[in-house]
Protein backbone atom coordinates (compact mmCIF):
# COMPACT_ATOMS: atom_id res chain seq x y z
CA UNK A 1 0.00 0.00 0.00
CA UNK A 2 0.97 3.60 -1.15
CA UNK A 3 -0.02 6.35 0.94
CA UNK A 4 0.44 10.21 -0.36
CA UNK A 5 1.56 12.94 1.83
CA UNK A 6 1.79 16.17 0.20
CA UNK A 7 4.69 18.72 0.85
CA UNK A 8 3.80 22.45 -0.20
CA UNK A 9 7.19 24.35 -1.46
CA UNK A 10 8.32 26.43 1.52
CA UNK A 11 7.67 29.99 1.03
CA UNK A 12 10.57 32.85 1.46
CA UNK A 13 9.11 33.87 4.38
CA UNK A 14 8.96 30.42 6.51
CA UNK A 15 12.76 30.38 6.49
CA UNK A 16 12.82 27.88 3.52
CA UNK A 17 11.62 25.41 5.41
CA UNK A 18 8.28 23.16 5.74
CA UNK A 19 7.09 20.39 8.80
CA UNK A 20 4.76 17.91 8.35
CA UNK A 21 4.11 15.63 11.59
CA UNK A 22 2.24 12.07 10.54
CA UNK A 23 1.98 8.10 11.83
CA UNK A 24 3.10 5.47 9.94
CA UNK A 25 1.92 1.95 9.43
CA UNK A 26 3.31 -1.67 8.67
CA UNK A 27 3.38 -2.09 5.80
CA UNK A 28 3.32 1.35 3.74
CA UNK A 29 5.25 3.00 1.65
CA UNK A 30 4.52 6.80 2.44
CA UNK A 31 5.19 8.89 -0.73
CA UNK A 32 5.84 12.57 -0.11
CA UNK A 33 5.82 14.54 -2.74
CA UNK A 34 6.87 17.90 -3.26
CA UNK A 35 7.52 19.89 -7.08
CA UNK A 36 10.07 22.25 -7.58
CA UNK A 37 9.36 25.52 -9.26
CA UNK A 38 10.53 26.78 -12.20
CA UNK A 39 12.83 28.79 -10.66
CA UNK A 40 15.33 28.33 -7.16
CA UNK A 41 18.53 28.49 -5.81
CA UNK A 42 21.01 26.52 -6.68
CA UNK A 43 22.31 26.07 -3.09
CA UNK A 44 21.64 23.16 -0.66
CA UNK A 45 18.47 22.09 1.13
CA UNK A 46 17.54 18.72 2.28
CA UNK A 47 14.76 16.66 3.64
CA UNK A 48 14.57 14.29 6.94
CA UNK A 49 12.50 12.22 8.86
CA UNK A 50 12.68 11.63 12.76
CA UNK A 51 10.81 9.80 15.79
CA UNK A 52 8.08 12.40 16.95
CA UNK A 53 6.54 10.93 20.19
CA UNK A 54 6.23 7.36 19.33
CA UNK A 55 9.15 4.61 18.49
CA UNK A 56 12.28 5.11 17.12
CA UNK A 57 12.43 2.54 13.86
CA UNK A 58 14.89 2.02 11.00
CA UNK A 59 13.64 2.84 7.87
CA UNK A 60 13.91 2.16 4.29
CA UNK A 61 13.44 4.38 1.17
CA UNK A 62 14.98 6.98 -1.29
CA UNK A 63 14.66 10.58 -2.82
CA UNK A 64 13.23 9.60 -6.22
CA UNK A 65 11.12 10.71 -9.56
CA UNK A 66 8.78 7.62 -8.63
CA UNK A 67 5.94 7.43 -6.40
CA UNK A 68 6.71 4.75 -4.05
CA UNK A 69 9.70 3.61 -5.44
CA UNK A 70 12.25 2.60 -2.78
CA UNK A 71 15.26 1.42 -4.92
CA UNK A 72 15.37 3.76 -7.67
CA UNK A 73 16.99 7.06 -6.07
CA UNK A 74 17.59 9.96 -8.61
CA UNK A 75 21.51 10.47 -9.54
CA UNK A 76 23.77 11.61 -6.57
CA UNK A 77 25.70 10.31 -3.59
CA UNK A 78 23.27 9.10 -0.65
CA UNK A 79 19.62 9.67 -2.14
CA UNK A 80 19.09 6.01 -0.76
CA UNK A 81 19.05 4.98 2.67
CA UNK A 82 18.60 1.18 4.23
CA UNK A 83 17.93 0.57 8.11
CA UNK A 84 18.36 4.17 8.98
CA UNK A 85 16.25 5.43 12.18
CA UNK A 86 16.33 8.89 11.74
CA UNK A 87 16.82 9.20 7.34
CA UNK A 88 17.77 12.46 5.42
CA UNK A 89 19.09 13.18 2.04
CA UNK A 90 20.61 16.21 1.10
CA UNK A 91 20.72 17.86 -2.23
CA UNK A 92 21.22 21.10 -4.34
CA UNK A 93 18.82 22.87 -6.41
CA UNK A 94 19.27 23.56 -9.98
CA UNK A 95 19.52 26.98 -11.25
CA UNK A 96 18.41 26.84 -15.19
CA UNK A 97 20.38 29.79 -16.07
CA UNK A 98 23.42 28.32 -14.13
CA UNK A 99 23.50 24.89 -13.31
CA UNK A 100 23.48 23.30 -9.99
CA UNK A 101 27.38 25.09 -9.27
CA UNK A 102 30.17 23.52 -8.08
CA UNK A 103 29.09 19.70 -6.70
CA UNK A 104 32.19 18.37 -5.07
CA UNK A 105 30.57 15.91 -3.14
CA UNK A 106 28.40 14.20 -6.32
CA UNK A 107 25.12 14.91 -4.90
CA UNK A 108 21.66 14.93 -6.27
CA UNK A 109 20.03 17.95 -8.12
CA UNK A 110 16.68 18.67 -8.54
CA UNK A 111 15.78 20.24 -12.00
CA UNK A 112 13.09 22.79 -12.01
CA UNK A 113 8.98 21.76 -12.62
CA UNK A 114 9.91 18.19 -11.19
CA UNK A 115 7.68 16.00 -9.13
CA UNK A 116 9.86 14.57 -6.42
CA UNK A 117 8.83 11.61 -3.82
CA UNK A 118 10.71 10.99 -0.46
CA UNK A 119 9.93 7.53 -0.45
CA UNK A 120 10.10 5.98 2.79
CA UNK A 121 8.69 2.79 4.67
CA UNK A 122 9.40 1.23 7.77
CA UNK A 123 11.77 -1.66 8.21
CA UNK A 124 10.45 -4.60 10.32
CA UNK A 125 8.49 -2.70 12.74
CA UNK A 126 7.12 -4.44 16.01
CA UNK A 127 3.88 -6.08 16.03
CA UNK A 128 2.55 -3.12 17.94
CA UNK A 129 3.29 0.76 18.69
CA UNK A 130 3.03 4.41 17.63
CA UNK A 131 5.24 4.85 15.00
CA UNK A 132 4.57 8.96 14.99
CA UNK A 133 6.83 10.63 12.59
CA UNK A 134 8.47 14.30 11.60
CA UNK A 135 9.02 15.14 8.12
CA UNK A 136 11.69 18.38 7.59
CA UNK A 137 11.67 19.91 4.34
CA UNK A 138 14.37 22.61 3.52
CA UNK A 139 14.22 24.13 0.00
CA UNK A 140 18.08 24.74 -1.76
CA UNK A 141 19.35 27.78 -0.10
CA UNK A 142 21.97 30.52 -1.42
CA UNK A 143 25.55 29.95 0.33
CA UNK A 144 25.03 26.36 1.56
Amino acid sequence: MIDDIEVPWPSDGSGGSTSIDFEMQRDTIYACHFKTPATMNAGQGHVSVVEFNGQPSAHDGCLSTTRGELNSPIPGQSMSFAGDVAPSVAFLGADPGAGAGPNKRKMGVLLPNTDYYFNIQLQNPPDSGVFNRKLTFQKPRKGQ
